[in-house]
């Protein structure tokens, strides 16, 4: 692996930087700790970190007349051509940062289009995302279908020249402000459950979409979602009728590496050692220091990923480490912060003596869904086995370590 960035790549983080001084205020950045998932903190009084679907709307525009979206898109639309390490820059400023990106258009549904999808979904679709001008969310998980996707019941049965939908989603976390809907069916039901699976495009405002909150215990929301006898032309499938599944696989992949990244988890050791003072007592210590060689460990994950990618690889084996790596890590230094800070790392931001904003509480109660989100860290450690050490299926050892 090479731990160095191209020329290039160095002047990019440098040009964020500058544009990150410019439009990301120092309020904004308190959150930096929790990703941004402050416009979807829907139980706590707003202040001036919180940050409106309106506001991240406006944000995303700024990016994309700087030509930060444009990054990694086709040429031909205006796009910079492949270029997955400065994808992975472009994530991590603005990740470090607490600043909202656009991880579904960029890294699930732009590349699935660009690999499988048609003149016209790419004509009508790739310039509004280089623009910043168009959010996506994801319809997988069902009821029935959580950390066993292929399970999903949600159903489209060819009607004329499309298709008429039903079923239900869960935990589509950007559905209440999203345009469009990268919904995973079931187009044949009597095929394996893994070859009768398509992938439809379809507008969030089409009639029979209703979207109900879903508020989870970190406060922030999540939504449920019913498909009642959607209609969605035949123009809306992605790719090949039953072949969803294996464009899940990579999309699945990207999303992983660029959804977990280890520089939140910095600043948030950082503002853990500034709370706990500048003597602690020797055990102390030693727990800080296990935990930042911890997080240097997951950074370099974070990095082979993406040198994986630029290599021309899916990075299907480095993106389950890094995401299983990063999420526990990230589940530990939460329970680690609460512990040594006692009492005062429960109070929330709106106390005026909260630690850090009260991050430290939400990190605790947020990182629980991160040991599912994009895969549960079971499944993780199952693609890191058999397709990483080439251990055969059931053979996995079944280990838990989050706990500890």
């Amino acid at each position: 692996m090479n731990f160095s960035f191209p020329d290039d790549t160095e002047i990019l983080r440098k040009e964020l930087r500058a544009f990150l001084d410019v439009h990301w205020s120092r309020e904004r950045r308190a959150y930096s700790m929790n990703d941004a998932i402050a416009r979807d903190l829907a139980t706590l009084e707003p202040n001036a970190a919180h940050v409106t679907p309106e506001e991240v709307r406006k944000f995303y525009r700024l990016l994309g007349q700087a030509g930060f979206l444009a990054i990694g898109m086709p040429e031909r639309y205006g796009g910079t051509g492949v270029n997955h390490l400065a994808r992975y820059v472009l994530q991590s400023e603005l990740t470090s940062v607490g600043a909202p990106y656009p991880n579904i258009a960029l890294t699930m549904v732009a590349p699935t289009l660009i690999s499988v999808g048609s003149r016209e979904f790419l004509d009508e679709h790739i310039p509004r995302i280089i623009a910043g001008e168009v959010e996506y969310c994801l319809g997988y998980t069902e009821p029935s279908a959580g950390t066993d996707l292929a399970s999903l019941k949600t159903r489209a049965v060819r009607e004329g020249n499309g298709y008429r939908i039903n079923g239900q989603k869960l935990f589509s976390s950007s559905a209440h402000y999203a345009d469009y809907y990268f919904v995973a069916v079931r187009t044949d039901p009597d095929a394996a459950k893994h070859r009768g699976i398509s992938i439809f495009l379809i507008p969030m405002n089409s009639p029979g979409i209703t979207i109900n909150p879903l508020i989870t215990n970190s406060g922030v929301r999540t939504n449920i979602v019913f498909i009642d006898d959607v209609w969605a032309p035949a123009s809306a499938l992605l790719g090949e009728e039953n072949k969803g599944w294996t464009y899940l696989g990579e999309s699945l992949a990207f999303e992983r590496y660029a959804a977990m990244l280890s520089l939140p988890l910095v600043r948030a050791y950082e503002e853990l050692v500034v709370a706990v003072g500048p003597d602690p007592a020797p055990e102390v210590a030693s727990k800080l220091a296990l935990l930042r060689a911890d997080i240097r460990a997951a950074d370099l994950l974070n990095l082979n990923a993406a040198w994986t990618a630029h290599d021309g690889r899916p990075p299907i084996v480095e993106a389950a480490e890094s995401k299983l790596n990063i999420t526990e890590l990230r589940h530990r230094l939460a329970r680690l912060a609460l512990e040594l800070l006692g009492s005062r790392g429960l109070l929330t931001e709106l106390d005026p003596d909260a630690v850090a904003y009260g991050q430290f509480d939400l990190m605790y109660r947020h990182s629980v869904i991160h040991l599912f989100t994009a895969g549960a860290n079971d499944v993780q450690r199952d693609i890191i086995a058999q397709s990483g050490q080439g251990m055969p299926r059931g053979t996995t050892p079944d280990v838990r370590r989050v706990a500890k």
